[in-house]
């Protein structure tokens, strides 16, 4: 049944998502280890601002980090959005395997 529920969910997902099909596991992973690297980058950098630069550089720093949270802001509430449209195809297939 589970197996059924999610062909169901994915097929509901790429009918009507306006981004289709999720992701490949492979672009998930890439994309994680990516955004990994580069947040990593902004706090290393901006705890080695703040111990060797001083107050003047703190701030510099905390302003590196609100670009890059902007930055992360769309992406973010995207996968919030994606998350919802998955509960709901997943509440919608559950519904039509109940119907069968």
């Amino acid at each position: 049944m589970e197996r059924a529920d999610d062909e169901l969910t994915a097929h509901l997902l790429i009918s009507e998502s306006p981004e289709g099909a999720p992701p490949l596991k492979r672009v998930r992973m890439r994309s994680l280890a990516a955004f990994s690297l580069v947040a990593a980058a902004v706090i290393i950098g901006v705890i080695g601002l703040l111990v060797y630069g001083g107050v003047a550089s703190f701030g510099m720093g905390l302003v590196l980090c609100a670009i890059f949270v902007l930055a992360a802001f769309p992406v973010w509430v995207s996968a919030l959005l994606r998350r919802g449209e998955r509960q709901h195809a997943h509440e919608e297939s559950e519904w039509l395997l109940r119907r069968r």
